[in-house]
C-alpha cells in the first residue's frame, strides 16, 4: 500500500542490507522521504497495472459526475435582536434637559 506521502506498507518482504545476509519480514513500513527507487520483479507488468489504476480512477470520476446534486436547504433568517436604541428617541439640549424628537 502507498499513501499520499509515498509511504509504503509492505508485506512478505525480503530485506537485503549491504554486507549482511538477506532476511525476511512479514510486514514493514518505509517512509516516502527515504525511498530513492523501487525495484519491481520482472513478472509484474507495471505499465498495465498503472493503466488499470488510472481507468478505475476515471470510472470513479464519471460515477461522481452522474450523482444528482442536492438542492441546498433554505435556512430561516436568524432571530433578530431587539434594537439598541428605543423607538422613542430623545436629545439633550445645551442646558442638559431632554427634548423629545418628533
Amino acid at each position: 500500500n502507498v499513501d499520499s506521502r509515498m509511504n509504503l506498507k509492505l508485506s512478505q518482504v525480503e530485506m537485503r542490507p549491504p554486507e549482511r545476509p538477506p532476511y525476511h519480514q512479514s510486514s514493514t513500513h518505509i517512509e516516502g522521504t527515504s525511498i530513492r527507487c523501487v525495484h519491481l520483479p520482472g513478472t509484474i507488468n507495471a505499465p498495465e497495472l498503472l493503466r488499470a489504476r488510472l481507468r478505475s480512477i476515471d470510472q470513479g470520476r464519471k460515477q461522481f459526475r452522474k450523482r444528482i446534486k442536492k438542492v441546498p436547504r433554505m435556512r430561516p433568517p436568524p432571530d433578530r435582536l431587539a434594537p439598541i436604541v428605543s423607538t422613542h428617541s430623545t436629545q439633550v439640549d445645551a442646558h442638559g434637559t431632554e427634548a423629545a424628537l418628533t
